[in-house]
C-alpha cells in the first residue's frame, strides 16, 4: 500500500512502504507532510517491518489538518546519505464529527464561481453600478466581458477538482478516453 490520495482530519492513518534499493535494515525511511500553512507539518518516521517499513500517522496528528491539499515528500536516509523517493499531494477532507456550526461543504473554487455568476446576474438584472465616485475616490468592478472570462476559468477549476477528487477515491473521473486498433 502506499499514501493514501484521501484522508479525513482526524483519523488514524497507516500504510506501508517497500524499497529493493533502499533496503530497511540499512536506511530509515520518512515521509514529510507539509501544508502551505507552516504550522501544519508533520514527520513521520517509518518503522521497519521484513522488507519495508510500516508508517502511522495518528488522529492527534491530523486532527489540526485543515481541509485541502497537504504536499509529502518520501525519502530515505543513511548517514550522511539523502534520496527523495517521490513526492506528490494528498487530500484532507474535513471531519463533520467535530465541525460546530453550519458547513459549507463547498470547496474555494466553487465559492469563487457562485459570487462571480451572483455578480453577473446583478449586471443583468440591471441592479449593479458598474463605476461610481464619492468625493475622491472612486470604485470601478469588473466588466462583463472579464466576469466571463473568470467564470470559464472556474468552471474548469472546479470540474478539475471533483475528477481528483473521484479518481482519489477510486472512481471513474468521467473523461471519455478513446482507443483506435
Amino acid at each position: 500500500m502506499t499514501i493514501p490520495a484521501l484522508i479525513t482530519a482526524g483519523d488514524t492513518v497507516k500504510w506501508s512502504a517497500t524499497s529493493s534499493q533502499y533496503p530497511s535494515s540499512e536506511w530509515t525511511r520518512t515521509v514529510a507532510f507539509r501544508h502551505r500553512n507552516d504550522n501544519d507539518h508533520v514527520n513521520v518516521t517509518g518503522v521497519a517491518s521484513g522488507d519495508g517499513w510500516d508508517f502511522t500517522l495518528s488522529a492527534t496528528q491530523t486532527s489540526a489538518w485543515p481541509a485541502g491539499d497537504i504536499s509529502w515528500q518520501d525519502y530515505v536516509t543513511k548517514s550522511s546519505e539523502r534520496y527523495t523517493l517521490a513526492t506528490g499531494t494528498l487530500i484532507v477532507g474535513i471531519n463533520l464529527a467535530v465541525t460546530t456550526g453550519s458547513h459549507d461543504a463547498r470547496s474555494q473554487a466553487e465559492k469563487d464561481l457562485a459570487a462571480v455568476q451572483a455578480a453577473m446576474r446583478a449586471i443583468i438584472d440591471g441592479g449593479a453600478v458598474q463605476e461610481y465616485s464619492i468625493g475622491s475616490r472612486s470604485l470601478k468592478k469588473m466588466s462583463m466581458p472579464d466576469l466571463i472570462a473568470l467564470e470559464s476559468k472556474l468552471k474548469a477549476d472546479v470540474t478539475r477538482e471533483k475528477r481528483r477528487a473521484k479518481l482519489a477515491a477510486g472512481l471513474d473521473s468521467g473523461r471519455a478516453v478513446f482507443v483506435r486498433f
